[in-house]
């Protein structure tokens, strides 16, 4: 039986690059030492308690059920998500080969198992809220335990849509322990994409600047000539610096030659910088070219966008915050992944 892996590439998405790049999945666990002798949970559980004798029971179990995972229960033909921090996106791939470790490589690139990559920016927006609320789960690794999940993600790999949901339900089990922020930014986002479709999602973006201490022109719905919403500082928007945004609320990956429009129509109104908000994220290839014009240039996917609206909520318009009701609640921050 063919089954669906959600995994992390370190808690900022570090290791994401590398990974694409390298055709593998895993790394991390700098202290875990090569386990292709390990052939069974209770030895891999063992070596991790050598490592970290002082953790809980209950952390070293968490941590040996993941390496166990990544050592023997993953298998060829098995699918996998890894989601891109900051891009929006999440990338599908097919597990090829057995784990390895690879001595000679730095110590968090070392425990590995090779990857064929099918797609590297499918937007998060395209699976279905209860694949999204297994993306929210709290491990490094652990098994998509959602009925047909693997069936829908050949669909998304084919360019087909997600077939559809057999239940919206949360987390399943333990093995998708959420990430309670997580699962708050895909009810936010869900609740946004409702209630703010097509143009309206720019005069949202246009509010979260104004929070932020901009004058702002937004551009009526229809031909935009590439901006959507002017944005800059002082009382009549004469100062610095001066934004050119465009904001993209569709279903695809924005890319190089959209980020190229958008610093072409900054020239032309003559900002400073520029802001490219895109519902559906960013390609890999976008986001590398935006590091290279850090200084000019910044995206916001769907959870950069979450991010900033929560930041400023409390000074938005009343008709927004009736319009997107939101409420903050304290919880203790947890660490389980270990990686």
């Amino acid at each position: 039986m063919k089954h669906v892996w959600l995994a992390r590439a370190g808690r900022k998405g570090e290791r994401e690059e590398f990974l694409i790049e390298v055709g593998a999945l895993g790394s991390g666990w700098e202290e875990i030492p090569d386990l292709s002798g390990a052939e069974s949970f209770e030895e891999i559980r063992t070596i991790v308690e050598s490592v970290w004798p002082d953790e809980s029971q209950r952390r070293i179990g968490i941590w040996a059920g993941q390496l166990w995972s990544l050592r023997s229960v993953m298998q060829p033909g098995d699918l996998v998500l890894m989601p891109r921090k900051g891009l929006g996106v999440i990338s599908i791939g097919v597990i090829t080969g057995p784990y390895r470790y690879d001595a000679s490589a730095d110590p968090a690139r070392r425990h590995l198992r090779s990857v064929d990559w099918k797609v590297l920016d499918a937007p998060r927006t395209a699976f279905g809220q209860d694949l999204r609320w297994s993306l929210g789960a709290l491990m490094t690794f652990c098994r998509v335990q959602r009925e047909g999940a693997a069936e829908r993600i050949e669909a998304l790999m084919a360019g087909r849509p997600d077939p559809g949901a057999v239940s919206t339900d949360g987390p399943v089990d333990a093995l998708e322990e959420p990430d309670i922020e997580s699962v708050a930014e895909v009810s936010i986002q869900e609740m946004i994409r409702h209630r703010f479709p097509g143009h309206d999602l720019s005069a949202l973006v246009e509010e979260v600047l104004k929070a932020n201490g901009y004058e702002t022109r937004l551009s009526p719905p229809g031909p935009d000539q590439g901006v959507d919403v002017l944005a800059a500082r002082g009382g009549l928007g004469f100062e610095g610096p001066r934004i050119a945004v465009q904001v993209k609320n569709t279903g695809s990956a924005q890319g190089v030659p959209a980020l190229n429009e958008l610093l072409g129509a900054q020239s032309a109104f003559g900002a400073d910088r520029a802001l490219f908000v895109s519902w559906a994220g960013f390609t890999s290839e976008a986001a590398r070219m935006a590091r290279t014009k850090w200084f000019e240039l910044r995206l916001w996917s769907a959870d950069e966008l979450v991010h900033e609206i929560t930041a400023v909520y409390d000074q938005l318009p009343e008709v927004l915050r009736a319009k997107l009701p939101l409420k903050q609640v304290w919880t203790v921050a947890t660490d389980e992944d270990g990686s």
